[in-house]
């Protein structure tokens, strides 16, 4: 049917599918197809109606009431057509051409060679293709290729790929080959310590290797079984080896001895306090003490801790046994030196004596030595030494010890020398109430005042020089006449005194005078006024002979002076005036004036 007075041929010059109805249309479908791949054909038509369509594989109808069809394979020699019905006119069918299919063959990749199917990792291996223009690949990760060239990475199974691609489809050739494992001699199991005397086995988790060891120290089987020789350390190796290599495992042996340990070396004696170090015959021991007396560290320094004796054990501990060997190490207690210094005589030194220095010491050792100083100068030597000492004195002695263990070396200590100057007791006697009397027989009393006396000094009075029996007191009366003359010896106990017995002054009973007075021929009529007085007063007198210088001395109860000055008489008269005020305290004191050997002397009173 034509709808049109001018029917139209349409055709499609690049998929040679022709409809020719009576209206215009076309079908599209290539002619050329891969093995195995799948046909798809179009048709188009230019109608006003709308239309059916079916598609027939040779002479078997396919597909649908469509304008396209896609269809199962197709292999060479298929042919393919389409059949197109109008809705005007159900019975009118208009056919396209028929299409032959034309089959393309697959490329082909060729077949790949090798220098090996082996490679370790690392290595490397080159393959080749009988085709060119392809490329290379890998199945996996083991290897690496480049142009061919392939390299081990890891072990294990890998193919190499070749690729050859054309219109259809790409095509591989394939190159099984293995990454061979790197040698691996695993680890070696067993003791790490034997006996020279015994045997020891030893395994290893891969097989197949081979033993052998370092040194002499031990032997090793083939089985790995090693016979100790000799003390020492040995090192065990186990040797695998396949394509790519040798690999070696190692186990460290100590090979021990018996061990015939000689007594610790060093000192057998320690302070307290203090520390000596001992050796072991043979190193690696151990250190211990059987006691408290003592410690002792890994190093083998003993410290002494207590004093006693303790026992300082060396032990030695290997696969031959436990050997041991000890050493007795005397703890000394720490000496402190000391030293004093005796003094014989003992008692009061008197000035001009000789005294013995004796060094009273204690831990001075077998052989101390001595140094004796006064004020830093060396006087002396030895333990002990004698010398004249003079007051004041103070002497050092100084020990250095030898003793063991001692805590210092040298020590000192002093003495002060206790020297009393040599003095000469002095005794004065006075009259109360004076010398003068005013009838023959008056009761006159004599007072004696001494100096370095000592502490129980004896007397004796004399009257007319004639000793009284009985008058040994302090303080002696007696009824006295015209011209009797008084005196008293005293014996002192002082030490250092110059002369044990000293007479006094003599006082001569006058009746013609109220006074104080010494001899006649000497100091008469001596006075003092005021009496009492507050430290000033005036002093008078007569003297006989030259007017040479008197002097005169205030002396306190004690009969010590406490002041001295000297008088010129004029005419024979002493008159001075004499100014104490707030140099002496309250109190009695006596005046004495002396001219040669006459001595006079009044008490008087400072209020």
């Amino acid at each position: 049917i034509f709808f049109d007075d001018n029917p139209v041929v349409m055709t499609d010059t690049s998929h040679n599918v022709i409809l020719i109805p009576s209206l215009v249309a076309s079908s599209t479908c290539h002619d050329t197809m891969c093995r195995g791949g799948l046909l798809h054909c179009d048709a188009t038509f230019t109608t006003i109606n709308t239309s059916h369509y079916q598609w027939y594989k040779n002479t078997s109808p396919v597909g649908t009431d469509s304008t396209g069809f896609t269809g199962a394979a197709v292999v060479a020699g298929d042919s393919i057509k389409c059949v197109m019905r109008t809705i005007m006119d159900d019975t009118v069918y208009t056919t396209s051409n028929i299409l032959h299919i034309t089959e393309r063959a697959l490329p082909y990749p060729g077949t790949i060679s090798g220098t090996s199917a082996v490679v370790c990792p690392g290595n490397m291996i080159t393959l080749t293709d009988s085709v060119a223009g392809g490329t290379w690949g890998m199945a996996h990760t083991r290897a690496t290729v480049t142009g061919g060239v392939v390299t081990g990475v890891t072990s294990g199974y890998d193919t190499a790929l070749y690729t050859v691609t054309n219109i259809c489809y790409p095509n591989t050739a394939r190159f099984p080959f293995l990454v061979h494992a790197l040698p691996d001699a695993g680890t070696i199991s067993g003791f790490i310590a034997m006996c020279d005397t015994s045997a020891i086995t030893l395994t290893d988790t891969v097989a197949g290797g081979t033993w052998y060891l370092s040194n002499t120290h031990a032997a090793i089987s083939a089985t790995g079984r090693v016979t100790g020789i000799s003390g020492g350390r040995v090192t065990a190796f186990y040797r695998y080896t396949n394509m790519c290599g040798s690999d070696t495992a190692s186990l460290a042996i100590t090979v021990d001895s018996l061990v015939p340990l000689a007594v610790p070396a060093g000192p057998s004696s320690v302070c307290q306090g203090f520390g000596i170090t001992l050796t072991g015959s043979v190193a690696g021991g151990a250190w211990s003490v059987a006691n408290s007396h003592a410690s002792v560290t890994s190093a083998g320094v003993v410290s002494g801790v207590t004093g006693g004796a303790d026992t300082v054990i060396y032990t030695i501990v290997n696969t031959c046994g436990n050997f041991h060997n000890s050493k007795v190490v005397t703890v000394n207690p720490t000496l402190v030196p000391a030293v004093n210094v005796g003094v014989t005589p003992a008692a009061a030194i008197c000035e001009g004596d000789s005294v013995v220095l004796t060094a009273a010491y204690i831990n001075g050792g077998a052989t101390p030595s001595f140094m004796w100083e006064k004020f830093g100068v060396a006087i002396g030597s030895g333990a002990s030494m004698s010398y004249v000492p003079s007051i004041g004195d103070i002497v050092i002695c100084k020990m250095v010890s030898n003793a063991l263990c001692r805590s210092v070396d040298t020590v000192a200590n002093s003495a002060t020398m206790a020297v009393n100057p040599a003095v000469t007791p002095v005794i004065t006697i006075v009259a109360t109430p004076s010398d003068s009397i005013a009838y023959s027989g008056q009761l006159i009393s004599f007072y004696s005042t001494t100096t370095y006396g000592g502490t129980s000094p004896t007397y004796q009075w004399y009257v007319n020089n004639v000793a009284v029996p009985g008058a040994t007191s302090i303080s002696y009366s007696r009824n006295v006449t015209y011209n009797d003359t008084i005196r008293c010896e005293m014996v002192s106990n002082a030490s250092c005194v110059t002369s044990n017995t000293v007479a006094s002054n003599s006082i001569v009973i006058y009746a013609d005078y109220l006074a104080v007075h010494g001899l006649a021929t000497g100091v008469r009529g001596i006075s003092l006024f005021p009496n009492p007085n507050n430290g000033i007063f005036t002093l008078s007198g007569q003297v006989t002979g030259t007017n040479d210088a008197v002097g005169f001395d205030i002396m306190d109860i004690t009969g010590k002076v406490v002041y001295s000055d000297v008088a010129s008489p004029v005419n024979g008269a002493i008159n001075v005036q004499v100014n104490l005020k707030g140099l002496l305290a309250p109190g009695q004191y006596m005046v004495r004036v002396v001219k040669g050997a006459d001595v006079a002397v009044m008490h008087f009173v400072i209020d």
